[in-house]
């Protein structure tokens, strides 16, 4: 509550308004772009072109970050689009909304 108190104080309603809906906008960027990475490593997965543990080790990443990118949790790196991409034979494509 402190700090709502302090952002109160020192930004006017509009400022506040502004920095929600910018926040609201990553947000929603982030889950689109997470959603979309866990799909392609479940379509990896499911249709048997690799196993985990193989894609594991292609990703250069942990059995915990594989997990979390499935689940559409964790961090995504540009690098793991691009090896992703790369592995499923795709060109990942961003649309804007």
């Amino acid at each position: 509550m402190r700090v709502k108190k302090f952002i109160e104080d020192q930004l006017t309603s509009e400022e506040i308004k502004d920095a929600e809906l910018e926040s609201e906008i990553i947000i929603k960027s982030i889950e689109s772009l997470r959603k979309s990475v866990s799909n392609e490593v479940k379509n990896i997965l499911d249709s048997n072109k690799m196993s985990f543990n193989t894609l594991k080790k292609e990703l250069g990443i942990s059995s915990a970050t594989l997990t979390k990118l499935s689940k559409g949790e964790g961090n995504i790196t540009i690098k793991t689009i691009a090896l992703l991409s790369q592995i499923n034979n795709k060109v990942p494509f961003l649309t804007w909304k």
